[in-house]
C-alpha cells in the first residue's frame, strides 16, 4: 500500500516527520495537520476495515490531542505516530500519513508499510470512537522510529533460535548472543558470544547490518532481519540458499561480509516485505502485495512452489523468478509462520494454510501426506485448516513440527506432533493424521481458569504462551529446564499438568514478549529487561558462562539475572 492510496484524488498524504528534534515545532504540526484531516464516509470506512492495515478515520479534535508535562524528547513524536496510527492515518516507514488540503507541503514517496510481527499476527482493531488521541500510550508491537529516540535503546522484540538469540532495540539496532559456528551472530567470526562475562554488555557489539532493523527472525543457524525500508537481509548458514542470495556461501563468519556488503534479497521488482519466519533450512517473507515468497531448502515442498527444488542456492532463482506461494484463487496472508521443514500462512479470510512436511499431522488435514511437492496441491487444492465450526484465527505460530494458533474465541489450540506434550493437551496423542483428530474434536489448551492467550511460541518440543495478564506459561519438554519451571519434567503428556497445574515462569516482571527456541526460551519484560532460560551450553542464554537455567530450584524470578546488553 502507499500513502496515496490512503487519500481522495483531490487530497495529498502528508508526512508527520520529527524536525531536528524541535519537539514544540512537531507537537504544533501534529496540531496543524489534525485540523486538515479528511474524515470518510461509514461506507468508505467499512471498505477500509477490510483490509486489515488501514482503520476508521475518528473525529480528532487538535485541541484533545494530550501533550503531558515539559519532556519534550523525540519519544514524544514517536508516541503519537504509534498512538494514532490506526485513527488517523497510516504508518509507513515509521511516519504518520495524513489526508490533508496542505500544497504547501512536498510529497514524498517512501515504499510500502512495514508491518512485522515475526510470523505472528494479532488482529486487534483500534477504537473508531476516541474521544482524544493519548500519545503517551504504548504500542505492543516492536515499533522502528525514523531517527533514534532517548529511549531508544529499549529492547522491543526478542527471537531464538537452534542455540541463538538476538535483541532489536527501538533504535533500529541489534545484538546477537549464543553458538556462532556458522557466522549467525553476524560479527565477522565464529566466536561463541554469552558463555564469558567478558563478551557481554559494552563488548556485544551491535551487528552491523547496513540498516536499521523492524524485526527479526532465527533459523537454526541463520539469522534474518527486516529493515526498517522493506528490504531483508539473512546471514549464518547458506547451505541450501537460505540466505537468499544466489549461492550457497555462509556470511558473517569472517570479517568484511556483512554491512553495505551483505545483499538484500531481491523479492522481484518493487516488492518489500511487511514480515518474516524462518524455519530450520528456509524462510519466506510477506511481501507488501499480501503474497508470500519462499526460499532455501524444499525438501518436502516446505516453500509451496509445487517442487522440491531448494531455491535461493544459485543464480536466476530469486527476484520475479521465484514464484509467490499459491494460496488459492483471490487469497492473501497476512501472517507466515515457518516450523522446522513446514510452512504456515493466515489468510485475508482469517483461515490457515500450511504445506510442506506432514509426517505428525502438522499441516492439520487429516492425513500424513506432504503438500507443496506438486503444483496440483496448491492452490485451491490446499485445504484450510480445520478449528472449528465458525473459528477464525487471531494469531498463528509454528514449532518444530506442531502449530498453535489463538482463534477469535481467545482458545488456543495446537495440533501436529506432540512426542513431549508440545500440544499441551494433557495426551500422548498427535491431531491432524486422522480427519476425525481436527476441528470441534481439537481440545483447547487449557491454561487456567479465566485465562488466555495474547501471543503463542513454538520451539522443539515445547510451546509457550503470554497470557492476557502478562505472564508466561510453558508445556512441553523441559529436559533443559526450558519450561522455567525449577525442574526437568515434562508438562502437557500427563494429566494434572496443565490449566491452574501449570505454574506461570516466574521472571521477576510482567512480560512484554517471549520467544521458544529449540532448547532455551527468552521474553522482554514490561521494563525492557530481557531474560533467557533453559540451555546454555554454548551462551544461549547470555549470562556469560554455561549453566543451564530453570532446570533447578531457585534459579528463576529475582535469582535469574538479565542479559547484559550495555547501556
Amino acid at each position: 500500500m502507499r500513502p496515496a492510496d490512503l487519500c481522495s484524488r483531490s487530497q495529498r498524504p502528508i508526512p508527520l516527520r520529527k524536525t531536528n528534534g524541535n519537539m514544540h515545532h512537531a507537537a504544533m504540526r501534529l496540531r496543524k495537520l489534525m485540523h486538515k484531516l479528511v474524515l470518510r464516509s461509514p461506507q468508505e470506512s467499512s471498505a477500509w476495515r477490510e483490509e486489515g492495515s488501514k482503520r476508521r478515520v475518528s473525529k480528532v479534535h487538535p485541541a484533545r490531542v494530550r501533550i503531558h508535562g515539559n519532556n519534550l524528547a523525540s519519544r514524544f513524536v514517536e508516541q503519537a505516530m504509534r498512538s494514532i496510527r490506526n485513527r488517523t492515518g497510516l504508518v509507513v516507514l515509521g511516519v504518520l500519513w495524513v489526508c490533508a488540503c496542505d500544497e504547501s507541503v512536498a510529497q514524498d514517496t517512501p515504499s510500502d508499510t512495514v508491518n512485522a510481527v515475526d510470523g505472528q499476527v494479532s488482529e486487534t482493531d483500534a477504537s473508531t470512537d476516541a474521544p482524544f488521541v493519548d500519545v503517551t500510550d504504548n504500542a505492543d508491537a516492536p515499533y522502528a522510529p525514523d531517527a533514534p529516540s532517548v529511549d531508544g535503546r529499549r529492547i522491543e522484540q526478542v527471537v531464538t533460535g537452534g542455540g541463538h538469540a538476538c535483541a532489536v532495540r527501538h533504535d533500529g539496532t541489534v545484538q546477537c548472543w549464543g553458538v556462532n559456528s556458522k557466522g549467525q551472530l553476524g560479527l565477522g567470526d565464529i566466536e561463541v558470544r554469552g558463555d564469558q562475562l567478558a563478551e557481554m554488555g559494552a563488548a556485544l557489539t551491535p551487528v552491523d547490518i547496513g540498516g536499521l532493523v523492524r524485526a527479526m527472525t532465527l533459523g537454526f543457524d541463520f539469522s534474518c532481519a527486516l529493515l526498517l525500508d522493506g528490504n531483508v537481509k539473512c546471514w549464518g548458514n547458506n547451505g541450501y540458499g537460505q540466505l537468499g542470495l544466489g549461492d550457497t556461501t555462509a556470511r558473517g563468519s569472517v570479517p568484511g561480509q556483512m554491512g553495505s556488503a551483505l545483499g538484500t534479497i531481491d523479492l522481484g521488482v518493487g516488492r518489500t516485505a511487511t514480515a518474516i519466519s524462518a524455519g530450520k533450512e528456509h524462510a519466506c517473507a510477506l511481501l507488501d502485495s499480501g503474497q508470500v515468497k519462499c526460499w532455501g531448502n524444499n525438501a518436502n515442498g516446505r516453500l509451496g512452489l509445487g517442487d522440491v527444488k531448494a531455491r535461493g542456492d544459485a543464480k536466476n532463482e530469486m527476484g520475479d523468478q521465484l514464484p509467490t506461494v499459491q494460496l488459492g484463487k483471490g487469497r492473501s496472508a497476512k501472517a507466515i509462520a515457518c516450523g522446522a521443514m513446514h510452512t504456515c500462512a493466515l489468510l485475508d479470510n482469517s483461515q490457515v494454510k500450511c504445506w510442506g512436511d506432514n509426517s505428525g499431522g502438522q499441516l492439520g488435514l487429516g492425513d500424513t501426506e506432504n503438500r507443496g511437492e506438486s503444483t496440483a496441491q496448491m492452490g485451491d487444492a490446499l485445504a484450510s485448516v480445520l478449528l472449528g465450526v465458525g473459528r477464525t484465527v487471531k494469531s498463528l505460530a509454528a514449532g518444530y513440527a506442531f502449530n498453535c494458533a489463538i482463534l477469535d474465541d481467545d482458545a488456543l489450540k495446537c495440533w501436529g506432533g506432540n512426542v513431549t506434550g508440545e500440544l499441551g493437551l494433557e495426551s500422548a496423542a498427535w491431531h491432524g493424521m486422522k480427519p476425525s483428530e481436527m476441528g470441534d474434536a481439537l481440545p483447547s489448551v487449557n491454561l487456567g481458569k479465566g485465562r488466555a492467550a495474547s501471543k503463542v511460541t513454538g520451539g522443539l518440543g515445547f510451546a509457550c504462551a503470554l497470557l492476557d495478564i502478562d505472564a508466561v506459561k510453558c508445556w512441553g519438554a523441559n529436559g533443559y529446564g526450558q519450561l522455567g519451571l525449577g525442574d526437568t519434567a515434562t508438562r502437557g503428556l500427563a494429566k494434572n499438568t496443565m490449566g491452574d497445574a501449570l505454574p506461570e515462569v516466574s521472571l521477576g516482571g510482567k512480560v512484554s514478549t517471549v520467544s521458544a527456541g529449540h532448547y532455551h526460551a527468552c521474553a522482554v519484560l514490561s521494563d525492557g529487561r530481557v531474560k533467557c532460560w533453559g540451555f546454555s551450553g554454548v551462551g544461549a542464554l547470555g549470562l556469560g558462562d554455561k549453566e543451564r537455567r530453570g532446570d533447578g530450584p531457585g534459579e528463576m524470578g529475582s535469582a535469574l539475572p538479565a542479559v547484559d546488553l550495555g547501556k
